[in-house]
């Protein structure tokens, strides 16, 4: 039962992320039929012109992820491997619980 209850919702998880780049896809084509694909290559956004471009902004999204990811990394890494091997018995449980 317990194999069934993990295969269904495996399934529906994919069936999800699929249905989610559907609607997604679905809602943008407006937008890339009237500005197209330079919309993601682009730096201008000028309102008032019609002008819009997404670079910047895309650029700023990676970039403020990738240093999240290189800052909070190795910090979770050394409280996993403190708590696993160094840190005393009675205090694992309390520091996991505030990690």
């Amino acid at each position: 039962m317990f194999r069934v209850l993990v295969l269904s919702l495996s399934i529906g998880l994919v069936l999800l992320l699929v249905l989610m780049v559907f609607e997604i896809w679905r809602l943008a084509g407006p937008s890339i039929a009237r500005y197209g694909w330079s919309f993601f290559s682009s730096r201008e956004w000028n309102p008032v012109q019609e002008r819009f471009g997404a670079l910047p902004y895309i650029y700023g999204s990676v970039v403020s992820t990738l240093l999240a990811l290189l800052l909070a990394g190795p910090l979770s890494l050394g409280a996993a491997i403190y708590l696993a091997e160094f840190a005393p018995p009675r205090w694992k449980g309390i520091l996991s619980f505030l990690v």
